[in-house]
């Protein structure tokens, strides 16, 4: 089962309100169980552990497989890549394997006497069970998997599950009934010390990549584990305890075994209602928080809104009032030269207006359509031109683009400057009565957006007037404004001229004038 996609590492996962399992409790409880029965039979006080037909202590040979297989664990979860650490965890491995399997045939075969045998006697009263070897096994070969990773970590993981398993039945089965389990041949000789060391032992193995697996799904940080982690204790517990009121009331024939049947049905159909109903009251309490939240924050981007509204509402009051005020002073001038720099100042000032008034008709506050936008502005130009009556025809070819607030505003003033200059030097040098075309496109290309502004005309037959020293620091100026706006963009320009017009082609990246995700 893949993890939910969810960016929290697992060293994060306490900082989500859960403490997952410590890896080192797990292997101290595992190495603890495994040497004290080690010393225990190396000091032949096997006296003072409980001696029953059921086991109840390690045999060697698990005992020590339980060590090594705690040590080359807590050397995987190292992550070293050291070679010699590569070869001692294969090693340990390797020798547990070996083990499981001379005394799985030795059993299963009766070839001969098995490990602890040769080194006890044939009395020994511990010894290897089948199915001991059989998960020893597993944990070898899932620990091996796991030091090799990439898709070899999911196998591991499936191995672990499988005897995880196993190991959860055994211990309901020690709970229940245990002589019930060692009635089964492959189970004979097993101890309650080997189940709840194979359970530390499997549990490790997931824990070493807990995103790769399911137990991502308990340990992590997200309201399904919340959940799970509840709910989990309550599903295991209550189950295995109506069981055992049963094995014991059947004992005592207290009831019959329809009324055992009946009573266990009972008791676990009433379980799975309560927690349907626990389930579903979470669930309405945290959507009634998410829809409160939800509303909060709709209620708090409208009040946000309104703000920006109006905000660019004044703004564009100022503008506009700016702007009048440079009507009235232009008027009162007499000099050419401040009359038609107060007039490009007021050009510039009108294309930042259209950007506010586009603004505060725009759905969405931080950005602008840029086909709307474009058009708006080279109409208000061509308005402030005159071109109507000097036949202008404008074409215009403006992809479907959004456009970011900032980036909105210097494109237009960059627009701004190259159709003004259109009207004020190509218009001027057309033909009398020809049509002067001038283009305007703003095309999407691959990591960038073009922006391109050309004037097609037939030029006079009489030779162009003088340029003026005022019209050339003008244009001057122009220029230095224009090559200010393109840089702020980090754009490129092409310039193209000949005798049937002037074109000029800039290029912005792309994320430049786009709106931010």
């Amino acid at each position: 089962m893949e993890r939910p996609n969810i960016d929290v590492k697992p060293d994060q996962i306490a900082q989500a309100g859960f403490q997952p399992f410590k890896d080192r409790w797990l292997t101290s409880i595992v190495l603890g169980a495994g040497f004290y029965h080690l010393f225990i039979w190396a000091a032949d006080w096997t006296q003072i552990m409980p001696v029953s037909e059921h086991s109840a202590y390690l045999a060697p040979s698990s005992a020590l497989s339980f060590c090594l297989l705690a040590i080359a664990l807590f050397w995987t979860g190292t992550n070293s890549e050291r070679s010699n650490r590569l070869t001692a965890i294969l090693g340990l491995t390797g020798a547990v394997m070996l083990m499981a399997m001379f005394n799985w045939t030795a059993h299963h075969f009766q070839i001969g006497a098995d490990i602890d045998q040769q080194l006890f006697g044939n009395d020994i009263k511990a010894r290897m069970a089948d199915t001991t070897a059989l998960l020893f096994m597993f944990s070898a070969v899932s620990i091996i998997l796991l030091r090799l990773g990439g898709s070899a970590i999911r196998l591991a993981h499936g191995v672990a599950t499988i005897g995880l398993l196993i190991t959860v039945l055994m211990i309901i089965a020690y709970v229940l009934n245990a002589s019930s389990l060692y009635e089964i041949t492959i189970f004979k000789y097993m101890s309650i010390w080997t189940s709840i060391c194979f359970l530390c032992l499997f549990i490790l193995v997931h824990l070493q990549d807990r995103e790769q697996n399911w137990i991502w799904l308990i340990v992590g940080p997200g309201d399904g584990a919340k959940s799970a982690r509840r709910m989990l204790p309550v599903m295991i517990i209550t189950p295995i305890f109506l069981s055992w009121l049963v094995v014991k009331g059947s004992r005592q024939e207290i009831f019959d075994s329809a009324f055992r049947l009946s009573l266990l049905s009972f008791g676990l159909l009433l379980i799975l209602v309560v927690i349907v109903l626990y389930s579903a009251h979470k669930e309405n309490s945290a959507a009634a928080e998410r829809q409160k939240l939800v509303d909060d924050l709709s209620l708090a981007v409208k009040d946000r809104d309104l703000l920006l509204r109006e905000v660019h509402h004044r703004v564009k009051n100022n503008l506009q009032q700016i702007n009048a005020m440079l009507y009235i002073q232009t008027a009162t001038l007499s000099n050419e030269r401040a009359q038609r720099a107060l007039s490009s100042m007021s050009k510039r000032i009108e294309a930042l207006g259209v950007v506010q008034r586009l603004l505060l008709q725009s759905p969405t506050i931080g950005a602008l359509k840029a086909p709307h936008f474009v058009d708006e502005l080279v109409s208000n130009l061509a308005k402030g031109y005159g071109g109507e009556e000097r036949q202008v025809e404008i074409q215009q070819d403006i992809d479907h683009i959004d456009l970011d607030l900032d980036g909105a505003v210097t494109v237009g003033l960059i627009i701004n400057e190259l159709v003004s200059n259109c009207f004020k030097y190509g218009v001027e040098n057309a033909a009398e009565g020809e049509t002067v075309f001038i283009r305007v496109a703003l095309k999407s290309e691959p990591d960038a957006i073009a922006l391109t502004v050309a004037d097609c005309y037939q030029p006079r037959a009489a030779p162009k007037k003088e340029v003026t020293e005022a019209e050339e620091k003008d244009t001057g100026i122009g220029q230095i404004i224009l090559k200010s706006f393109v840089s702020q963009l980090d754009g490129e320009m092409f310039v193209s001229t000949n005798e049937s017009g002037y074109s000029m082609r800039i290029s912005f990246p792309d994320h430049k004038l786009r709106p931010a995700p």
